[in-house]
């Protein structure tokens, strides 16, 4: 799940967190902290143990991803089937071009699910510019359509990923897989429709214990950052909750029975400080079969599986994890007035300056320098590292020069700039501002009914639509290359289908 962070699991998937924790015997991991700062670069160490963006995993604008170790690998090497479904293909965690690259030249696994969204997105009457406002709208209990944007056809787009999840399983049940399941769609933009996903995850969880599927297999719910694009950003718990994402671990009860020091490892892990490469050298180790207890060498890895006791004194920098988004720090606030203050807003402007001419990277080591002032407050203790550590005022916010941005944005009726702008806040837009929202809707209005002749063309019940990857037959989808270049001819006839759609809009 994109941008959830414990405690917001803990707030608006209650029925799920307290099923896992209580039925299943999850190990819900409080210390879990972020490694950057959008869905790449915790997702890549979680899934190859690398960095991204550096020499382990570089990120080029359109290069390929295909060479890159991931976990999924070691998987079919061993003979084992493997899944890959993320469900919003626009900001698809490998395809966002220079923060995600070019994608895949081919399936980089067995069921790899982004035609079959591409397809969604090219029959869905809101996968527009002006998607972005109605989903804004919509989280402010605005309606201006029948149809939710979190929906295709009678369906919510997540309950489409967990009944492909489910029939890939029953498909393998008795096989070895691998399987990533990434929802961004839901929550991404605002993190509180995670709520509508409760009794469809609670479903799910029960599903896996009555069928038996987690008597042999371990199940990892987590995300990959807390929410990071509102306004609970500017406040202290927001600040924990964006570097604080959920990550839960279910382990096989008869596994706990025959290495009684597995729970006892991840019971204490529960309240140590971890991050994506430890959740990689789990994966490993279950790959491995390894389970049996082992110290941690000193110096310390930068990636200890939770199998293993994680050292108290371990610390962010011992972990991988930077200081921008150690939480060990505490912040202060700063009188408008003073010198500190003065120096920050000075050091912001340049930046801004700077990133115009193309020079972010000498920006932000002048920013970094002019942020080095230490605070006058009482050191802070460091819950997960047990160490003591001062911290100066580490951001500022520019928040109100976002909202000018956007104003100007809805002004201009720009509807792409706005598109990039929404997702962040518009809660402190004037209503004039908002009005212009609605006339931007207004106009684009002709386009969304051509675009929705589309909906009465799908099956009755989503139990006629195909959930396999789907060959298509409309000539104009905008697809990568060899994105469609799938045998089929192994698959499950369970897992099998076509349909075609007609281009009524010309």
């Amino acid at each position: 799940m994109d941008s959830v962070s414990r405690l917001a699991a803990i707030r608006e998937l209650p029925k799920t967190m307290s099923y896992l924790e209580n039925n299943l015997g999850a190990y819900v991991f409080k210390g879990y902290t972020k490694l950057g700062d959008n869905t790449l670069p915790n997702l890549a160490p979680l899934i190859t143990g690398h960095y991204a963006f550096s020499k382990e995993f570089p990120v080029v604008e359109h290069t390929k991803f295909d060479n890159h170790p991931f976990i999924w690998h070691n998987v079919s090497s061993l003979g084992g089937t493997t899944m890959f479904l993320e469900d919003w293909p626009r900001i698809s965690t490998f395809n966002l071009g220079t923060s995600g690259g070019g994608g895949f030249l081919k399936p980089p696994t067995n069921h790899y699910m982004r035609p079959f969204y591409l397809a969604i997105n090219h029959m869905q009457m809101f996968e527009s510019p002006v998607s972005d406002v109605l989903q804004f709208l919509e989280d402010k209990n605005v309606k201006l359509s029948s149809t939710s944007y979190l929906c295709y056809g009678e369906k919510s787009l997540h309950v489409i990923a967990i009944d492909y999840f489910k029939r890939f399983l029953r498909a393998y049940k008795d096989d070895l897989k691998f399987t990533l399941v990434w929802n961004n769609k839901l929550s991404h933009n605002y993190v509180n429709f995670i709520k509508l996903a409760d009794d469809d995850l609670l479903d799910l969880m029960t599903f896996l214990k009555t069928e038996g599927f987690l008597d042999n297999s371990f199940l990892f719910i987590l995300s990959d950052h807390g929410s990071r694009v509102d306004k609970i950003r500017n406040t202290p718990i927001g600040r924990l909750e964006e570097r604080l994402p959920l990550i839960s671990l279910v382990v096989p009860q008869e596994l706990k029975e025959a290495y009684p020091n597995l729970h006892e490892n991840l019971k204490t892990n529960i309240n140590r400080l971890t991050s994506p490469f430890d959740a990689y050298e789990t994966i490993v180790d279950i790959l491995n079969e390894n389970f049996k207890s082992q110290e941690v060498a000193v110096p310390y890895p930068r990636g200890i599986s939770l199998f293993r006791p994680i050292p108290n004194d371990r610390s962010c920098a011992d972990a991988g994890i930077d200081e921008h988004n150690c939480v060990c720090y505490s912040s202060d606030s700063v009188d408008v007035k003073s010198r500190l203050w003065t120096t920050l807003n000075r050091a912001e402007k340049r930046t801004s300056r700077e990133r115009i001419d193309n020079k972010a990277t000498t920006s932000k080591k002048k920013t970094r320098h002019s942020f080095s002032v230490q605070s006058t407050s009482n050191p802070s203790v460091c819950f997960f590292c047990n160490e003591n550590g001062q911290e100066a005022l580490h951001e500022s916010s520019t928040f109100g020069q976002d909202t000018r941005v956007r104003e100007c944005a809805v002004k201009l009726n720009d509807t792409l700039l706005l598109a990039k702008l929404i997702a962040v806040d518009l809660m402190h837009m004037k209503q004039k501002d908002v009005q212009g929202v609605v006339q931007t809707f207004d106009q684009s209005e002709p386009i969304l009914k051509c675009q929705s002749k589309r909906v009465p063309l799908l099956p009755e019940s989503y139990s006629n639509l195909p959930p396999a990857v789907l060959r298509f037959s409309e000539p104009d989808i905008p697809l990568v290359e060899g994105e469609l270049s799938i045998d089929m001819s192994s698959f499950p006839a369970v897992l099998k289908g076509e349909f075609k759609w007609l281009n009524i809009c010309g």
